[in-house]
């Protein structure tokens, strides 16, 4: 589980930097110092608010920058651009015109070129998804679409669900609103959003965006239990189904509650020994040893940093899939991981820390 927010980071409101990517540096360090995992910018923070398609005209159709396997900036924290509709829609309304697919395929290489990994936008029911050439046309490297959607707004789900399904560039990202509902409803609402969205998109890792409640508080205020209600449900669905989801606050106050929240999922990842809190599993600097189920294989691994990978000397990247499904887990955990020719189960035997 990934925690972060949608925002700037405060520790680094007001410095300027020559350019968009070394911007995106400044703000992963500042989340990697907090411990958070994912980071949504607007993209007038990395952009400017003047002219920023014409300055990077030329860029975008140009080859992206070198990329991690699982397509994560540097500092191992997802980044995630959130567009205008304009951008990435082309037609922000039904009666508008018909979609810009340049607009929408610029979008997408803008937020790759700087190191991002998704381009999001806030769909609402008025926004128009119903066009059957909106798909925006395929690029190396291009980023994809993430769809957001207030859960509570059903048209726009089922438009979302139309345009999922005619193009892999568009994906679900359900957003739900705290203080709406009491903490049971709440977790089997973050469940079945993350089910519907999940079975849509194909699989694959995927982002839950949190409303956090307005209120005249400074900044506002959410209750603890409905914070440790939602991760728990989230943490939940990541066991049974073996992938990794992004929990993103967003509003006044979000990156206070992201910090905080980073720390209980922590500890839900903790295995729980004779009513106290067990040892964490398996991390980066971990030696794991590791059984493919299916071939009865032992393997031994020292869990490093993408940058000293090295398969052949033992060394496994933290950024592969088979690290990122056995971190946090205990000796004995069992996890699928996606293979070219079909899903490989591993057993985690032992992991020295």
């Amino acid at each position: 589980m990934r925690v972060g927010f949608s925002g700037r980071p405060s520790s680094l409101s007001g410095m300027p930097a020559p350019s968009p990517r070394e911007q995106m540096t400044r703000y992963v360090s500042a989340c990697s110092q907090l411990g958070l995992g994912c980071l949504e910018l607007p993209a007038v923070v990395l952009f400017g608010k003047g002219g920023w398609r014409n300055q990077y005209l030329a860029a975008c159709t140009e080859s992206s920058p070198a990329q991690s396997a699982s397509g994560r900036a540097s500092g191992s924290v997802d980044v995630l651009v959130r567009m205008r509709p304009s951008d990435c829609l082309g037609a922000c309304a039904q009666h508008a015109q018909a979609p810009r697919h340049a607009e929408a395929d610029y979008a997408r290489h803008l937020v790759k070129m700087v190191g991002g990994r998704l381009a999001t936008v806030l769909v609402k029911s008025e926004h128009s998804l119903t066009a059957p050439d909106l798909a925006p046309p395929g690029g190396q490297g291009a980023a994809r679409i993430g769809l957001v959607l207030n859960w509570s707004d059903q048209a726009a789900i089922l438009a979302a669900a139309r345009a999922v399904r005619r193009s892999a560039q568009f994906m679900m990202l359900p957003l739900l609103n705290l203080g709406s509902e009491r903490p049971s409803r709440l977790e089997r609402s973050a469940e079945r959003a993350l089910g519907v969205c999940r079975s849509e998109n194909r699989g694959g890792d995927s982002y839950l965006f949190v409303s956090l409640p307005r209120s005249g508080r400074t900044p506002p205020h959410a209750a603890p239990s409905d914070i440790r209600a939602l991760l728990a449900a989230v943490n939940r669905f990541e066991e049974e189904t073996a992938c990794e989801i992004g929990v993103i606050f967003s509003g006044p106050g979000s990156e206070v509650h992201a910090h905080q929240a980073a720390g209980m999922a922590r500890e839900l990842k903790r295995p729980v020994v004779g009513g106290r809190t067990g040892p964490p599993g398996a991390e980066v600097g971990s030696t794991v040893r590791i059984r493919d189920v299916e071939l009865g294989l032992d393997m031994q691994y020292a869990i490093v940093r993408p940058e000293h990978a090295s398969v052949t000397a033992g060394r496994l990247s933290s950024e592969s899939p088979v690290a990122r499904a056995i971190m946090g887990r205990p000796p004995g955990a069992r996890v699928e991981v996606a293979a070219p020719d079909g899903r490989v189960v591993y057993e985690l035997l032992e992991v020295r820390n």
